[in-house]
């Protein structure tokens, strides 16, 4: 599993690994997650949805990274937007200004939706976070 995500593996070898990921203690799978997204974030999906709890900002810089990558892309707006949905639950609520102002350098008017979006839902849960105290 440490070794490079590539397009050429086997699809067997694939299905194999991906069953694998449950297994992972959930700080290895996040490691695993960044790292993968950094190298081909639309292949990162699976990785990211099973990501429960609170994510390492390592995760979470990585996630920006992918939907700055996307966005520049322009081909990939479906993956931009579901990381962004992926991201809502998890996500640190500290990242919500980070989100904000990645969400204004965008300009796909779908991508700038979801990244708004998730960084409302982040900015909401700081508050919730803040008024339990």
């Amino acid at each position: 599993m440490s070794r490079p995500v590539s397009k050429d593996l086997d699809a067997y070898d694939e299905t194999l690994t991906a069953q694998l990921y449950e297994a992972l203690p959930r700080e290895h799978l996040a490691r695993y997650a960044a790292q993968t997204l950094a190298r081909d974030p639309t292949r990162a999906q699976r990785l990211i949805a099973m990501q429960t709890g609170p994510w390492p900002d390592e995760l979470a810089v990585a996630v920006l990274d992918a939907i700055k990558a996307l966005a520049e892309r322009g081909t990939h707006a479906f993956a931009v937007r579901e990381l962004c949905r992926s991201a809502m639950p998890s996500m640190p609520a500290t990242f919500a200004e980070r989100v904000a102002a990645l969400a204004e350098t965008l300009e796909n008017t779908n991508l700038i939706i979801a990244a708004t979006q998730l960084a409302d839902t982040l900015t909401f849960r700081r508050e919730m976070y803040e008024e339990l105290r």
